[in-house]
C-alpha cells in the first residue's frame, strides 16, 4: 500500500469533511479475458486529512489483513 500527498479531496474518516492531504493507493494485477498477459492498475483506497492519516491507515491495514485471511482459507479448500 502506498500513501502520497495529493490535491483537493475530502477525508474518508467518519464524518470528517476536511480537505484531504493524503491519498491511499494500491496496485492490483489482472488478466483481461483470462489471457496470459498480466496488467497492473493503481487503485485509490481512500483519502485523509493530516489529522486522520494513522486512523485511515489502520482501517485499511485491517481490511487488507482480513482479505488475506479469506484468500488463504479459499486456497486451502482447493
Amino acid at each position: 500500500m502506498e500513501t502520497k500527498e495529493i490535491g483537493y479531496k475530502i477525508c474518508s474518516h467518519n464524518n470528517c469533511l476536511a480537505a484531504a492531504d493524503f491519498e491511499f493507493t494500491d496496485v492490483v494485477s489482472f488478466r483481461p479475458d483470462g489471457g496470459e498477459t498480466t496488467f497492473n492498475k493503481t487503485i485509490v483506497l481512500g483519502h485523509s486529512c493530516e489529522d486522520h492519516v494513522e486512523g485511515i491507515q489502520k482501517v485499511l491495514k485491517q481490511y487488507e489483513d482480513e482479505l488475506a485471511k479469506q484468500k488463504s482459507k479459499t486456497e486451502k479448500k482447493k
